[in-house]
């Protein structure tokens, strides 16, 4: 891999980090708007804002080659996925959960190189 693409491959993991984090924020918004248990009961928290931040200074770092940045959103991201996946007992979304984690892994590969 030459630096051009090491380069791509950061931006494009920072692309996807920006947009899960939009992603996320948007959810929590809808959750805490709708006041209802019933839908996105586990989403229905403000303190998931923390996690949002942790999502865009892990792309601001994948932005500036970060290594620890790439490592940590990739292994949060599958984590908390996991998580909600046991805690809801429902499989939703996995398809663009590894979406996202491809584009994470090719920043940890970019950061690398």
């Amino acid at each position: 891999m030459d630096r051009q693409e090491a380069v791509k491959h950061c931006k494009s993991g920072a692309v996807a980090a920006f947009i899960s984090a939009a992603v996320t924020a948007a959810v929590v918004f809808f959750a805490i708007n709708s006041n209802t248990d019933a839908d996105l009961p586990y989403f229905n928290d403000p303190i998931i804002f923390f996690d949002v931040l942790l999502i865009v200074g892990c792309a601001i770092g994948m932005l500036r080659k970060s290594r620890a940045a790439a490592v940590t959103i990739f292994i949060y991201f599958g984590i908390s996925k996991i998580a909600i996946t046991l805690e809801t007992g429902q499989a939703t979304g996995l398809g663009a959960a590894f979406l996202f984690l491809y584009f994470f892994g090719k920043a940890i590969q970019g950061s690398f190189a």
